[in-house]
């Protein structure tokens, strides 16, 4: 997709049914360090710098092509994300929203687009269709080609955060194998520790949860990880202010995984940060 095309995406504004913000799009999420991406994808090259010091940056993860954009603020963390082709692996879309859904589909699910833009796509030579979500309770654009999604894009979102992180929900996510769900409820900067080895975020996180053999073992596993887990077996999360100056909450797991479960608050909100062994007393 020619820089033309990018462009477009960042005019106009639309207000859909449905208020929700996404911060995770073709397995990567927003807030992750481009250095840490660059890593999983040590072919992504710069392709443009906006006036405004906007960076974007480019890579073909399979049959997706993958856009990243870095903002002068933040220069080293992704700012938005964008997709595009014909099709994404599971848990790679916009949620359920895919590459290859019927834009009558599309609208059904976020509501007539306040605006709408069209043009040319000079390497597909075909005609596009740009609708916009960005408003202040959506922050998601999408492109057709033939009347199907062809592209979509995230991007930061000043959305008031919650007070507290919904570990109910995030075990939910862990005891389904909702990656997507996961992703978004995982801090980019998690680093999590078996037998002395650690495993950070590089790469698509999608991809580290799902592949990766520590976070399998102490997410997914039905004996020993998270998922062995009840709601009832989490008690007592506390707020703590961490030595890199981040605040967050710990809370303490007392079923089959004895755990303090550390959710950090970041960019996009509270995320899994780390899973420490309780301290004694707190067993």
């Amino acid at each position: 997709m020619r820089l033309s095309t990018l462009l477009a995406f960042l005019l106009g504004f639309a207000f859909p049914l449905s208020a929700r913000h996404y911060y995770v799009l073709g397995g990567f999420k927003i807030g992750q360090k481009l250095s840490d991406v660059k890593v999983g994808f040590p072919k992504m090259k710069k392709l443009h710098q906006y006036p405004d010091g906007v960076e974007v940056f480019g890579f073909m993860n399979g049959e997706v092509q993958v856009l990243l954009e870095t903002h002068p603020r933040l220069p080293d963390l992704v700012w938005s994300i964008q997709i595009s082709g014909t099709a994404n692996p599971t848990h790679y879309g916009l949620e359920n929203t895919n590459l290859g859904l019927p834009i009558s589909e599309l609208i059904r699910r976020f509501g007539k687009p306040l605006e709408t833009k069209e043009g040319f796509h000079e390497i597909l030579k075909k005609p596009f269709k740009a609708y916009h979500y960005y408003s202040a309770d959506n922050n998601f654009s999408f492109e057709a080609i033939d009347d199907k999604v062809n592209s979509i894009k995230i991007m930061l979102s000043a959305e008031p955060q919650a007070d507290l992180p919904d570990w109910s929900a995030f075990l939910t996510a862990v005891r389904e194998k909702n990656y997507y769900r996961i992703a978004e409820m995982t801090d980019p900067d998690c680093i999590l520790e078996l037998n002395g080895k650690k495993a950070p975020i590089q790469g698509a996180l999608v991809e580290v949860l799902q592949k990766n053999p520590i976070y399998i073992k102490l997410l997914f596993d039905n004996k020993t990880g998270l998922a062995s887990l009840k709601d009832s077996d989490l008690k007592n999360g506390v707020m703590r202010m961490f030595e890199s100056g981040r605040s967050g909450m710990v809370v303490f797991a007392h079923g089959n995984v004895k755990k303090e479960i550390v959710f950090i608050r970041g960019l996009t909100g509270f995320g899994l940060w780390e899973l420490n062994a309780l301290r004694a007393g707190q067993e």
